[in-house]
């Protein structure tokens, strides 16, 4: 049975659903981030410096504190000190059910950069009318919790611009509409998630209104007079089933400034060809549906700039479109198309006449070969083809000189002649290459010249059969995350310890790696957060001395005989 099958088959369903686990929170992250321009702030940055989750340490660390994320915590206030907190924009209160509200919210009055406030999942029945002394306030989240009504003085907020009232299901909703439409500034509304079957008159006359989510309810069918909210560019009417989409698409066409629409999730067997009319769409979200087929229609969306027609890993629903109609390439104004899991078989023809494509997701659809009809997308920037059947990487890859991203993870259980056996020379001319994963495939080495890409900041190799690195590997020095479990490796290359951005490193299940000549580079990368040996030449001796020299690094060191082996229990 050959090594590369043998490899990780302990491992093999793990991987296929956490697939590159590192790579997906940077890819998703750096998207994120590229396309939020001037959103406004809808979460606290989770993982950002100038976050804290303790009241005590955001208050003697008040300089550098922007966030306070306090969730099930036992606090009834913040404790004396909190005034310091002169730059605090963001605070979630998750779950934190002894909470004095009116205490909180006088306290937080007082702070004088708050914009923005979570109160969720507190069961609370009522907010105080202190509220509204909050005037420096954008976004007030209110999720899941068991509110009656908001308070009038609300109103007195006049920057809110967004709300989020999901999962408030015992609101009085013409009360609270009427309430909402006082507040001059709102743009963003968000209640999904509350059973709606119909929505209330007073819904319509929310004038400010620019994006709404509708999410997760039992909406039949919008108001008729949907119109009169001009303004509206974004509506989400995801997991809708029960909607009437015929009639729901002839009231949307009516809204002149709706430019992003989403579908997804909604069992949609056949899409109205009156999608056509919808000529101001610039987004549309048609993923995790059961459609097999276009309406011809869809070539006039000539506006659309981002089409998803894919579905994530853990859906339950898949579109299956097997041929695109010849109108879909009236669509050459598209950046961002996602077909994942539509099983389409190969590269649409349609995106040669696709100059402005940027980002192109196929993953699992069954693709045997990179067609040259994407030689003619010189602007893209990432190219996902994650779990096909790709043999072959032709030469002229070299030309998509503007990639950023390239993801052509192979499929562990295909048989070889569907594996990558080669990286070609070419794709060393993708100097502006950040991110590169191609595992599990059979890959015996990197190319030369491989380390002029310089910018790479996350590559993965895991499940390959590389015997070793380039001896002027170092030079990679952007690396922040770097995967080579299960190859084999003898020996890591010179200089391998000045890669000092490398954050995560895996060399798991190179059995023939020497790994005491390993440990002495390793010893020196104090800037490693994780660092995974398993499955090597390990001893307790080799362990104990990478956990004396890196005392920052978590060390994953699991053995052939025990898969949960800890040297720290021994």
């Amino acid at each position: 049975m050959p090594r590369y099958f043998i490899a990780g088959i302990c491992q093999s369903a793990y991987r296929l659903i956490c697939t590159s686990a590192y790579f997906l929170i940077g890819l998703f992250a750096y998207l994120l981030i590229s396309t939020s321009g001037h959103a406004q702030l809808r979460e606290i940055p989770y993982h950002s410096d100038s976050t804290f989750y303790r009241a005590d340490l955001a208050i003697k660390n008040a300089g550098r504190c922007y966030y306070l994320f306090l969730e099930a915590d036992s606090l009834n206030s913040l404790p004396s000190g909190f005034s310091s907190l002169k730059h605090l924009k963001g605070i979630t209160l998750r779950h934190c059910p002894r909470v004095n509200w009116e205490e909180m919210i006088r306290q937080l009055s007082q702070l004088p950069s708050l914009e923005y406030l979570e109160v969720s999942v507190n069961d609370i029945h009522s907010l105080p009318s202190g509220i509204g002394a909050l005037k420096h306030l954008q976004s007030l989240n209110l999720k899941s919790n068991a509110l009656r009504e908001l308070p009038v003085s609300l109103s007195q907020c006049p920057n809110l611009r967004y709300l989020n009232l999901s999962f408030e299901r015992e609101l009085n909703w013409n009360e609270t509409f009427d309430l909402i439409n006082d507040l001059p500034a709102l743009e963003i509304l968000d209640i999904s998630s509350n059973s709606f079957i119909a929505l209330p008159s007073s819904f319509t006359s929310i004038a400010t209104l620019k994006e709404v989510d509708l999410s997760d309810n039992r909406l039949t069918a919008l108001p008729a007079d949907l119109e009169k909210l001009s303004g509206l560019e974004c509506i989400s009417l995801r997991n809708n089933p029960s909607l009437d989409f015929e009639k729901a698409l002839d009231v949307l066409a009516k809204l002149p400034s709706l430019h992003k629409l989403n579908l997804s999730s909604n069992d949609l067997k056949k899409l109205p060809a009156s999608i056509g009319d919808l000529k101001t769409l610039e987004q549309l979200d048609l993923s995790s549906n059961l459609l097999q087929e276009l309406p011809k229609t869809i070539g006039q969306l000539t506006m659309l700039r981002e089409l998803n027609l894919g579905t994530g890993a853990s859906a339950s629903r898949c579109n299956r479109i097997r041929n695109l109609p010849n109108e879909f390439s009236n669509l050459t104004l598209l950046e961002k198309l996602n077909l994942s899991r539509d099983s389409v078989g190969e590269i649409p023809a349609a995106v040669a006449a696709m100059p402005n494509l940027k980002e192109l997701d196929l993953t699992f659809c069954n693709v045997y070969q990179i067609s040259e009809a994407l030689r003619s997308c010189k602007n893209l920037e990432v190219l996902i083809l994650d779990h096909n059947k790709i043999a072959l990487i032709p030469d002229w890859i070299g030309e998509l000189a503007n990639l950023r991203v390239l993801q052509l993870d192979g499929d562990f259980f295909v048989m070889r002649n569907f594996k990558l056996q080669v990286l070609p020379r070419a794709i060393t001319q993708l100097t502006k290459l950040e991110v590169l994963s191609v595992r599990d495939q059979v890959i015996p080495g990197l190319p030369d010249g491989f380390t002029q890409l310089t910018h790479l900041r996350i590559l993965d190799l895991r499940d390959n059969l590389i015997q070793k690195l380039p001896d002027d590997f170092s030079s990679l020095q952007q690396l922040e995350y770097l995967d080579l479990k299960a190859n084999e490796l003898a020996t890591l290359p010179p200089n391998f310890s000045s890669l000092k951005k490398l954050k995560h490193l895996s060399i798991a299940y190179n059995t023939t790696l020497d790994m005491n000549a390993a440990a002495v580079q390793l010893k020196l990368m104090t800037n490693l957060q994780t660092l995974d040996i398993s499955f090597n030449q390990l001893t307790p001796q080799l362990y104990q001395g990478l956990r004396q020299a890196l005392p920052g690094t978590k060390i994953i060191a699991k053995g052939f005989n025990n898969l949960v082996w800890d040297p720290d229990r021994r």
